[in-house]
C-alpha cells in the first residue's frame, strides 16, 4: 500500500500523543535522501525517521538503528543549527494531502525566540523534506530543485515556499453533495473516479471501498444502481468516521510463506484468505513493514553485486576452458608421432632423398600406412622431428589435462557459491559468502562494502521420525557440518554433480528409517540448483566415505561407497518438512 493521505493521516495522531511539545536532542542523515530525529519528550527518546527516497518515501517513529556517515552532511549540519534543541509546537497535516508539518520553536542566533517549520511532503520521485522560516522563506531542502527541473516551483534557498498544487479533490473528513454528485454523473469507472475526486485515497484504497461495497469497480459511476449509489455513500461514511475517530485497524498482510506483501491502516478485506499480523500503532506497523522491505532490497543488491563477480570469473574460465579442450583435441593422437619415428627408422632402407611419404606396414596392425615426409630432411632427420613432436605433444597433453580437470573443479566451485548466493536467506549468510570470495581471491576487500553482521548457523530441521537434519547454507557451513560436526557414522547427502547443500543426518547411532532418509534427499534437492526439476539424483553415504583433498577450494569434498535416490521437491513435501524446522 503505498503511503497515501489515510495513513498520514493515522501517523500525524500517534506523533501528535509522542512527540508534540518534545525537544529535538540530536540529528542525523543516515543517507542522502533521509533524516533521524532523537526527540526527547515525555522523558522518554523517540526517534523520528524522515526518508524523501523516491521508491519508500514516509515518515515515521522507529526502533531500529542506522548507520550514519563519519562526516554529517551539508543539509545535516544546518538542521543541527535552526533545530537541535527545538520545541515542536505543532504538527500538521494538510487535510488529507501528503504533506506534514512541524513547527519547532528554537532560539535564533542572536538569542531571539523564533519559529521554524519542517515540511515533509510524501510525493513518490518528487518527495522532499525542507525548512522554511516563520515567513515562508526557504533555508534549504533536501533536495534542491532549480528551474531546469522544475521552472514552475523552484525549491532553494532565500526563495518563498510555494505548496505543490492542489487538484481539485474532497476530503473524506468532510463528504459532501458535490462529491456525491460526481461520482453519480462520472462516465470513468468507479474506483478512478473515487481516486480522482477524494483526497489522499490511493488505487488500493479506493478497490477496497467499492469491495466493501459490492460494487464492481470498473462500473461507471453513472450506471450505478440506486442501491450500489446509497451502499457507497454508507462505506465512504464510514471510512470519514473511522479517521475523524482514529479507529485505525494497523496491520501488515503476509502471504503463504510469510512474505510481507502489503500493509494498511484500515483493514483491507480484499486480501481474504492471507493472514493478517495486526499492531497497536501504525508508526510500529510501518516501521516493520519497510526496515523488512529495505532489508529484502539491500539483500537482493548484495545477491546481484556477487552474482556478478561470479559470472564474470565463470565466463573467463569458461572460455579459458573452451580453448584448452580444442587444443587438447588436437594433440589427443600425440603416440601417433612416436609410431611414425619409429616406422621411419625401421624402413630407412625404402627411403630417397626427396620422398614425401613412407608407404610401409605398420607393425601395430599390420596394415599399409602412408606417412608424410620433409623432402628437405633426411630419413634420420625426419624421424627425430617426429620424436621431438611427439614429445612437446605428449607434454602439451598432460600439462592441458591437468588444468582443464583444475578449471573444471573450478567452475564447480563457482557454480556451488552462485547456488549458495541463491538460497541465502540474510546478510550475514551473504557476508560469509563474500569473506570466502575474499579469502579465495575472486573479490577485493574493496569491492564491496563489508556488512557488520554475527555468524550464520546452518538450517536445523527435526525429521518425522526424530532424526536431526542439518543444512549447510553455504560453503563455510559446508565444510563445518561435513568436516567437524558430523561423525563418521552420520549420514551425508549431496545431490549427484549439481551444485547444492551438503546435509546431514545425525544418527546417533541409530539406524536411520527410509521416511526420514527421504525427508532429508528432498532436503538436499530443494536446496540445491536443481530444485524447480523433478526426479533429482541425490547421493547418499556415510560421512566416513566422505574425503576433503588436501588443498581443494570450500565446500569441495569426494565420496565413494555410495547409493543414489531420487527424488522431487514438491512444495507440498518441502512444506511439510519445513514445518518441523527446528532453528537457523
Amino acid at each position: 500500500m503505498p503511503f497515501d493521505g489515510l495513513v498520514l493521516k493515522a501517523v500525524e495522531g500517534e506523533l501528535k500523543e509522542k512527540i508534540l511539545n518534545g525537544r529535538i536532542d540530536k540529528i542525523y542523515q543516515p543517507e542522502k535522501d533521509s533524516l533521524l530525529f532523537v526527540i526527547r519528550s515525555n522523558n522518554r527518546n523517540f526517534k523520528l525517521y524522515i526518508t524523501a527516497n523516491p521508491s519508500f518515501p514516509r515518515l515515521h517513529l522507529t526502533d531500529f538503528e542506522k548507520e550514519n556517515p563519519k562526516t554529517p552532511p551539508p543539509f545535516c549540519m544546518l538542521l543541527r543549527k535552526h533545530l537541535t534543541s527545538g520545541k515542536i509546537i505543532e504538527i500538521k497535516q494538510e487535510g488529507l494531502d501528503r504533506i506534514l508539518k512541524l513547527d519547532i520553536e528554537t532560539y535564533d542566533e542572536i538569542g531571539d525566540l523564533s519559529i521554524k517549520t519542517l515540511i515533509i511532503e510524501i510525493m513518490g520521485k518528487h518527495s522532499n523534506v525542507i525548512l522554511i522560516t516563520n515567513e515562508g522563506i526557504i533555508i534549504d531542502a533536501i533536495k534542491r530543485v532549480g528551474s531546469e527541473i522544475n521552472r514552475y516551483r523552484e525549491i532553494l534557498p532565500g526563495i518563498p515556499y510555494v505548496p505543490p498544487p492542489q487538484p481539485d479533490k474532497s476530503s473524506l473528513l468532510e463528504l459532501d453533495a458535490s462529491l456525491m454528485e460526481k461520482i453519480r454523473n462520472s462516465k470513468q469507472k468507479i474506483s478512478k473516479c473515487i481516486m480522482e475526486n477524494l483526497m489522499g485515497i490511493s488505487p488500493i484504497i479506493a478497490e477496497e471501498i467499492c469491495t466493501r461495497a459490492n460494487i464492481d469497480s470498473s462500473k461507471p459511476g453513472e450506471k450505478l444502481s440506486k442501491e450500489e449509489f446509497e451502499r457507497l455513500y454508507m462505506v465512504l461514511k464510514e471510512l470519514s468516521n473511522t479517521l475523524k475517530d482514529k479507529k485505525f485497524y494497523p496491520n501488515i498482510i503476509k502471504d503463504q510463506n510469510g512474505n510481507f506483501v502489503d500493509f494498511s491502516c484500515i483493514d483491507i478485506t480484499l486480501y481474504e484468505g492471507l493472514e493478517k499480523e495486526t499492531f497497536k500503532e501504525i508508526n510500529k506497523t510501518i516501521d516493520v513493514y519497510y526496515h523488512r522491505k529495505e532489508e529484502l532490497n539491500r539483500i537482493s543488491q548484495i545477491k546481484s553485486d556477487l552474482k556478478k563477480v561470479i559470472n564474470s570469473s565463470i565466463e573467463k574460465i569458461s572460455k579459458k576452458l573452451e580453448a584448452q579442450v580444442e587444443e587438447f583435441n588436437s594433440v589427443l593422437e600425440y603416440e601417433k608421432y612416436r609410431l611414425y619415428g619409429d616406422l621411419i627408422l625401421m624402413n630407412m632402407h625404402l627411403i630417397s632423398n626427396g620422398d614425401e611419404f613412407l608407404e610401409c606396414i605398420n607393425y601395430e596392425d599390420n596394415k599399409v600406412i602412408k606417412l608424410p615426409l620433409d623432402k628437405n630432411l633426411s630419413p634420420a632427420q625426419n624421424a627425430q622431428k617426429y620424436y621431438k613432436l611427439y614429445q612437446k605433444s605428449k607434454n602439451t597433453f598432460l600439462n592441458l589435462e591437468a588444468q582443464i580437470e583444475k578449471n573444471k573443479e573450478e567452475l564447480n566451485y563457482l557454480e556451488e557459491v552462485l547456488n549458495s548466493i541463491e538460497i541465502s536467506e540474510n546478510q550475514e549468510e551473504l557476508e560469509e559468502i563474500r569473506e570466502e570470495l575474499v579469502r579465495q581471491g575472486y573479490l577485493k576487500e574493496k569491492n564491496l562494502q563489508k556488512i557488520k553482521t554475527s555468524k550464520s548457523m546452518p538450517h536445523v530441521f527435526t525429521s518425522s521420525d526424530g532424526f536431526e537434519i542439518y543444512v549447510g547454507k553455504n560453503n563455510t557451513q559446508n565444510d563445518f557440518l561435513t568436516l567437524k560436526m558430523a561423525s563418521d557414522d552420520d549420514i551425508w547427502l549431496h545431490t549427484k554433480n549439481i551444485p547444492g547443500s551438503h546435509v546431514i543426518i545425525k544418527t546417533n547411532k541409530k539406524r536411520v528409517p527410509e521416511s526420514t532418509l527421504m525427508e532429508a534427499s528432498i532436503l538436499a534437492a530443494f536446496f540445491s540448483k536443481a530444485k524447480n526439476s523433478s526426479n533429482i539424483p541425490v547421493d547418499y553415504t556415510f560421512k566416513k566415505f566422505v574425503k576433503k583433498p588436501k588443498g581443494t577450494k570450500p565446500g569441495m569434498v569426494i565420496y565413494h561407497n555410495y547409493k543414489t535416490i531420487y527424488v522431487t521437491p514438491s512444495k507440498d513435501n518441502v512444506d511439510k518438512i519445513m514445518n518441523n524446522k527446528k532453528r537457523d
